[in-house]
């Protein structure tokens, strides 16, 4: 028997009844469970500091008991991930909400770099996802001298596909994006790339680039909350 999924979709504001008889019968049920970002962490009960004390204690056991890996990352990226934890169980107590607790652990396990090591969050975000309607994609642009370096400066961000059942009168494929919430737009790319684990600028780019619009909250902070 299936397993019945009991994943929801996390969005800006909860998709309208309208939009939903739109979408594809395949994905219905995903949009009929939305709701909005803040009436999903309104909903989120915190960790108690004995439960964060003990996340903490058995995130140091893992890494430096079962972590062959360890001496190599600390090679590597001049990093010190038993020190960094040790650190923010002393400073617990100037940490007032949890989201704080979840970014910092979040760092702590992507500076590994390691797609096999991950913190992953509890419910209610283990079973959530958050999504935007439409897919952003870049290019590089060629430096008026003729290089066709790709520095960072010279990428272009356009809005590739939209979903059929989202309509707005100006924001449509192929527009190009200049910010994100206020951010440019490459640096809220880099901000989305620090929550991952990939192991080189590429790796990081892209998968920057692909959490702006979609992610599983399990393994990816939503950007801006808490």
């Amino acid at each position: 028997m299936a397993r019945k999924s009991t994943r929801r979709t996390i969005a800006r504001v909860a998709i309208p009844s309208i939009s939903q008889e739109r979408a594809h019968p395949a994905v219905r049920p995903l949009l009929k469970s939305s709701v909005g970002v803040f009436e999903f962490l309104a909903s989120a009960e915190g960790l108690s500091r004995s439960q964060q004390t003990r996340i903490i204690d058995q995130a140091i056991m893992m890494l430096e008991g079962f972590y062959a890996h360890l001496p190599l990352k600390r090679a590597m990226y001049a990093l010190d991930p038993l020190q960094r934890l040790r650190l923010l169980r002393q400073r617990l107590h100037t940490f007032n909400s949890a989201a704080s607790f979840h970014r910092e652990m979040t760092s702590i396990f992507t500076s590994l770099h390691d797609l096999h090591t991950n913190y992953c969050l509890p419910a209610p975000f283990k079973d959530a996802n958050a999504w935007l309607p439409f897919k952003v994609e870049s290019y590089c642009g060629i430096h008026p001298g003729g290089d066709p370096a790709c520095a960072p400066e010279h990428r272009r961000y356009l809005v590739t596909s939209v979903a059929g059942w989202f309509h707005h009168p100006t924001f449509r494929r192929g527009v190009e994006l200049l910010h994100w919430n206020g951010i440019p737009i490459a640096r809220a790319v880099e901000i989305a790339a620090a929550q991952s684990a990939g192991g080189n600028a590429g790796a990081l780019h892209a998968k920057g680039l692909a959490a702006l619009t979609a992610r599983p909250l399990i393994v990816f902070w939503l950007l801006g909350a808490g």
